[in-house]
């Protein structure tokens, strides 16, 4: 059986790249090995850095002004989007490639790299 195992703030254990298991930061674990995730009011957004290096995103609400923002390596932050306003734009671009979508009020979010090697905020799981 041949195992790799790369140890990093976010750790990825792969059994011959079949099987998985991610660990997450002891900032989210806790000694019963559930997860707890921080509550989000009800009108932000919670978004946690989850690559490797520091990575620049924008939000907009209106989709014409761009707010820019940084999360360093396993940083999170939450951001105040609108009682008014639900939902809002994100972007975020890997060299040439611009990734869009939206965040949406009292959600989860993490900065993820996908398979096709570009970043992109994807959903954590809801409140």
């Amino acid at each position: 059986m041949k195992i790799k195992i790369m140890f990093t703030k976010s750790t990825t254990i792969s059994l011959m790249s079949t099987l998985t298991f991610l660990v997450a930061p002891a900032a989210f674990s806790d000694n019963s090995g559930s997860i707890e995730l921080p509550s989000v009011a009800p009108n932000s957004v919670y978004i946690w850095n989850g690559v490797t290096k520091p990575v620049v995103f924008y939000l907009s609400v209106s989709g014409s002004q761009w707010n820019k923002f940084v999360l360093n390596q396993d940083q999170s932050n939450t951001y105040t989007i609108s009682d008014k306003t639900p939902c809002a734009q994100v972007a975020i671009k890997t060299g040439d490639v611009v990734n869009k979508g939206k965040v949406c009020n009292k959600n989860r979010y993490r900065i993820a790299i996908k398979e096709d090697g570009t970043l992109d905020v994807l959903p954590l799981g809801p409140r």
